[in-house]
């Protein structure tokens, strides 16, 4: 083992057979796990009992370095672990076709409390944005034909607080229906918190950030600059814009994250740990669907022969 200031690293591939006396010697240890499956690496505050990944369900997890995290700031958990059970058993509780694996207990309670890495960054994009204009006109014979335009629209674009979530095995779609934070009550991390989080780090380099960046603003930016541009139809034929950050930081951002295994895919539902915003990406059951499909019919029959014998 290794020391950094008050932070205790973790070797690699160390079982943790002494850690209550590493706990007494450091108030402020950190463990580092990794999945053999999918590489995921996510740390803890508290030494725990962790049997599979939180990100792909699967077993197989190593100890790792820690790495990072001391610039840090994150966004305090005001939802609860029952707020989300609550909310999943509405979900999946009277849903006929949802997989039966989903309605588990065992499932259910295998929620984690996650920060999730991301970067917030005010982001500047100015330039010039060149589009294609159509648009429909009579020409000499009275005919409809189609006319088509080069438009030059000059931008100047200030986005504040773009929150980019910076681990490729999170579902950006997912993510994006739960990530309005309100970010007035950053926090910075306190090493010395023995809460049962777990801190899922980014996996991804700083071009791949900087390019989904870009691609998340500039999205914006031209649904924008289309308002202005008084044509039928138009598209984008070149941008020339530049984009610049300023006051970027590591923000870890609260979620609750059940990641469920079936038939070889992994179905993530997360709910917003601050606001309570919530997104459950459930499968639909083959066998489920069936069933109560034959049920429909059954009743159906039921009720449509009742009604002839009686009448």
């Amino acid at each position: 083992m290794s020391y950094d200031g008050d932070i205790l690293y973790e070797e690699d591939d160390e079982v943790f057979e002494n850690s209550s006396e590493v706990e007494e010697k450091s108030p402020t240890s950190v463990f580092g796990y990794r999945c053999n499956h999918c590489g995921s690496v996510f740390y803890s505050f508290t030494r725990q009992n962790i049997n599979s990944c939180i990100i792909c369900s699967e077993q197989g997890i190593s100890s790792v370095f820690f790495n990072g995290m001391k610039d840090s700031y994150l966004i305090p958990f005001n939802k609860s672990i029952k707020d989300f059970i609550l909310e999943y058993r509405k979900k999946i509780i009277w849903n006929p076709i949802v997989p039966i694996k989903f309605k588990r207990k065992k499932t259910m309670w295998s929620v984690k409390e996650v920060y999730l890495s991301c970067f917030l960054s005010d982001i500047n994009q100015k330039g010039t944005l060149y589009f294609v204009g159509v648009d429909q006109e009579k020409n000499s014979d009275n005919l409809m034909e189609k006319k088509m335009y080069n438009v030059l629209e000059s931008i100047y674009f200030d986005y504040t607080n773009v929150l980019l979530n910076i681990n490729s095995k999170i579902d950006d779609r997912v993510f994006q229906t739960v990530c309005d934070y309100d970010f007035s009550n950053l926090k910075s991390i306190d090493f010395s918190d023995k809460s049962q989080f777990f801190y899922l780090v980014g996996d991804m380099q700083g071009d791949s950030i900087s390019e989904k960046s870009r691609k998340k603003i500039s999205k914006q930016t031209v649904a924008v600059a289309c308002q202005n541009i008084p044509h039928s139809l138009k598209k984008l034929k070149d941008d020339q814009s530049v984009v610049s950050f300023s006051n970027t930081k590591e923000v870890f951002v609260p979620i609750y994250l059940l990641s469920v295994k079936y038939k070889n895919n992994i179905y993530q539902c997360i709910m917003n740990g601050q606001n309570g915003k919530k997104y459950f990406n459930l499968p639909i059951g083959i066998i489920e669907t069936t069933i109560f499909a034959l049920f429909i019919f059954g009743l159906v029959f039921l009720i449509s022969y009742l009604i002839a014998y009686f009448l």
